[in-house]
């Protein structure tokens, strides 16, 4: 993040802006625990989720304002802010099964994600302050959007394929997990899930489209008076305010 300001006679200058970039990768595993019948505390589990992450994250923004002096009793100011971040990627995952006894009907699955909602913010206001002898004025006028494209499904994209055969031999191997947390199947599950043979298009869900949006208006006002009764200072203040919103999508 950078940032820099600048004063000026008359006039204060502050702006920053930020980039960052994640293509990072993460190998995931998600198993599913269970109890095996007729035991109290001996684990089994029953399938096993491996997935494959691959980030394409991107955010970047600006900000800025500037802070006029009309006068010594008077300002005027504008105040913005813009962000995008872009929360793209891409997922693969493979389902492995536990079958208890084999061949059994609890056979693989696999499928991608493409991920690519995209986010973004922006405001601007710009407002007053005056003092005029024993009143004072203050005014603003602000404007903000929030806008999120790609939202169906949170912006993700899924291929399914199904697999061709109609039975597995895929097993959870108790005698090999030495670690509750890394638990260990047989070979035979990873040769029928890695087989791009045994796999066939099923169904694309399609997401990457639309746009759901929401723009903010307001504008307010106030204009306070000092007087006094006797030895008593007091003021009196109204206020004017308006606010409109409305949403797409």
């Amino acid at each position: 993040m950078l940032g820099r300001g600048r004063r000026l006679p008359r006039c204060d200058l502050l702006k920053s802006g930020s980039y960052d970039y994640n293509g990072r990768g993460i190998d995931d595993i998600e198993p599913v625990p269970a109890i095996l019948p007729g035991t109290t505390f001996t684990p089994l589990f029953t399938s096993m989720a491996i997935r494959q992450y691959l980030y394409d994250r991107e955010r970047y923004g600006f900000g800025g304002s500037v802070d006029y002096r009309l006068s010594d009793t008077s300002n005027l100011y504008v105040h913005t802010l813009f962000s995008q971040f872009n929360d793209d990627g891409d997922r693969y995952e493979w389902v492995i099964n536990d079958n208890g006894g084999v061949p059994g009907t609890a056979v693989p699955s696999f499928d991608t994600e493409i991920r690519n909602p995209h986010f973004q913010v922006a405001s601007l206001s710009v407002g007053a302050n005056h003092a005029l002898g024993l009143t004072v004025i203050n005014w603003q006028l602000a404007a903000s959007r929030a806008a999120m494209h790609n939202p169906i499904g949170g912006g993700e994209s899924h291929t399914l394929f199904a697999y061709t055969g109609s039975t597995s031999n895929c097993q959870y191997d108790a005698a090999a997990t030495t670690n509750p947390y890394l638990p260990q199947f047989t070979t035979d599950c990873f040769a029928e899930a890695y087989n791009p043979a045994s796999f066939q298009l099923f169904q694309i869900q399609d997401s990457a489209h639309g746009l759901t949006a929401q723009v903010n208006l307001e504008g307010t006002a106030s204009v306070a008076r000092s007087y006094s009764i006797g030895s008593h200072c007091q003021r009196l203040r109204e206020w004017v305010l308006y606010s409109e919103r409305s949403q797409v999508r």
